[in-house]
């Protein structure tokens, strides 16, 4: 279900096979408050339906072709926490005090 191209770049055999359980923790993602979880979370639900390509599911998602890749082989890779978001390099954010 999962290899990596002589390019280096993760390539996912479509469509995903997702058990009910794996579902509902999808649904409950896109369901929340963090947009970004929900947007990865929207595009391996939908890499999971018959007869659909990644061209397809970044056109519907309004993303590149290589971010539905690296979605879709972190999901396979890692499951549902594949998709949380990753800490990123740079200064923290800081938080707004309330003063």
């Amino acid at each position: 279900q999962y290899r990596t191209s002589h390019l280096r770049r993760p390539v996912v055999v479509l469509p995903l096979v997702i058990d009910d359980e794996t579902r509902e923790q999808l649904g409950r993602i896109v369901a929340g408050t963090d947009k970004s979880a929900a947007r990865r979370a929207q595009a391996v639900l939908a890499a999971a339906k018959e007869d659909t390509t990644v061209a397809a599911v970044a056109q519907q998602r309004r993303v590149s072709r290589g971010a539905v890749h690296s979605w879709l082989a972190a999901f396979v890779r890692e499951g549902v926490a594949g998709l949380a978001g990753k800490k990123r390099r740079g200064r923290e954010r800081e938080e707004p005090s309330n003063e």
